[in-house]
Parts: structure tokens; sequence; C-alpha cells
């Protein structure tokens, strides 16, 4: 049983394989930086590195540029302490941070939105959904601007669980493309019980 899950959104870039006229079209657009900068023409070539940088971001799917478990919650976009451990006791609350990428963008008449969904499974290592959860949490956020710098952190407590490794499984909706895109945590619960010696049985 899932007890608690926060999202926690606040306020990325990635090269990825697309098809021939997307990437010619990068292609000369990273020519047209060359050349600009070449003929001293700075501002020229930031805006042609702008819409090569642009274009690859709408054509990538979503994905994410980081995923990890950490040491209490995210204060902001890259400022967390990763966990050195995937190790959990059952009453422990886990918490992840996530950097997603490729994410589309509502107009509004406040700037540019961005809403993401997110969905959580638990899962068994072999596979076994224990629990899943659609909605967890909407992420959302304006700017002025299209902003790539976004994250989430997610906290929660699975109730129940006995000793043994699972995976945490989010997957993000794009509300404003058809995009969606999942990332998976291994993780083990330790019940913290000594283990008996070979040869040692359980004591009645």
């Amino acid at each position: 049983m899932i007890k608690k899950a926060s999202l926690l959104p606040a306020l990325a870039f990635a090269a990825v394989g697309f098809g021939p006229a997307l990437a010619g079209d990068i292609v000369n657009k990273a020519i047209e930086v060359e050349n600009s900068l070449q003929n001293g023409q700075p501002v020229a070539a930031l805006t042609a590195a702008e819409a090569v940088y642009d274009a690859t971001w709408t054509a990538m799917p979503l994905s994410f540029a980081k995923a990890t478990f950490t040491d209490g919650a995210a204060d902001g976009y890259g400022r967390f302490t990763a966990r050195e451990s995937n190790v959990f006791s059952p009453s422990d609350q886990i918490m992840l941070y996530a950097e997603p990428l490729g994410y589309g963008y509502g107009e509004t008449d406040k700037g540019f939105a961005i809403d993401l969904d997110a969905d959580l499974e638990l899962r068994t290592a072999g596979g076994q959904i224990l629990a899943a959860q659609k909605d967890v949490s909407r992420l959302s956020h304006v700017s002025a601007r299209p902003e790539r710098a976004f994250h989430l952190s997610l906290s929660f407590v699975f109730e129940g669980l006995s000793a043994g490794d699972y995976v945490v499984a989010i997957t993000l909706r794009d509300a404003h493309s058809d995009k969606s895109g999942a990332f998976e945590l291994p993780f083990t619960v330790d019940s913290g019980k000594p283990k008996p010696r070979p040869g040692e049985g359980s004591a009645n």
C-alpha cells in the first residue's frame, strides 16, 4: 500500500538521432552558427544555436537527464544530495529526484506552461506489479520563456513491504504533446534483523 506520495515541482540539453529531414535542418543550422561566428556576427550565431536546441528538444522523446534516490528533498533544480545506497528499512521515507527533457509547452496569457502528469508503479525485481497509482500529481510551471531546467522531487512510504528487492517506476505524461516517458529505480528493503550464521537455525 502506498502510504504517502508527494511531488514537488520546480524549476536540461540532449542530442538524439532523428530522421533525415530533421537531421539535415539541424546540420544546416549548425553550419549557420559557424558561418555567423566566422563573419563576426555573434548574435546571429547564438540565435541559430538556439534554433538547433529548440528543434532537438521538440523532436526528442520525453527523456530524463538524471534520476536518483536522494537524501532529503531537493532544494531546486540540480540542488540535491544523491543517496549513496538504495537500501531502505521498511519505515523509511523514500525520496527521488529526476530531470525530464523534451516536454512540450502550452501558451497562456502569463507565458509558457509546463504540465506533466505522474504515474507510479511498485514492482518486484521479477516484474510483478504490487501497487499502481495513476495521476499521483501534476507538475506545473509557467514562465515568460520556455523553461528547460525543470525537476521533480517525489517522496513516498510503502507499507507492508517485506525484506527483498523492488523497483519503483515513474511515468510522466505530457499534457501539451503526445509524449510520455518513464524511468525505473531499483531498491532493496532490509528488515534490519541479523541474519543467522551458516548452520544456525532460528530460535523458537
